[in-house]
């Protein structure tokens, strides 16, 4: 497998996985860090006054989720790099973290769109 390859597939898993671990914050309402910017204050969870920005705590769950899982398939990919995957197994993944991004940001924009009564 050509490093391009191996470059190429693992960003696709981040993205991917960034995108689910995001969702996984929404659909399993984690307690997670709210920043408060005008009172310079973080939370574990939210309070009941002032205005939040709570993806700066999903943000850090996701993100470091996604780099695990990532640097896991980096390994694995590493591993195997003598046996060279085919070009079909390489779209095959390339398609499936497509249809999971696009699918975790319908359903990111759909829950910032409830949440903020926009439709």
């Amino acid at each position: 497998m050509k490093k391009a390859d191996i470059t190429l597939v693992v960003s696709w898993v981040f993205a991917a996985a960034a995108t689910f671990f995001y969702c996984c914050t929404l659909w399993f309402k984690m307690k997670l860090p709210y920043y408060y910017p005008v009172e310079h204050v973080w939370t574990l969870g939210k309070k009941a006054d002032g205005i939040a920005q709570g993806w700066y705590g999903k943000g850090l769950f996701a993100l470091p989720a996604a780099a695990v899982v990532a640097l896991i398939v980096w390994a694995v990919l590493r591993a195997v790099a003598e046996k060279d995957l085919s070009p079909a197994a390489v779209k095959a993944v390339g398609l499936a973290a497509t249809a999971v991004t696009v699918a975790c940001m319908g359903c990111i924009l759909y829950y910032e769109f409830h949440k903020w009564r926009i439709f």
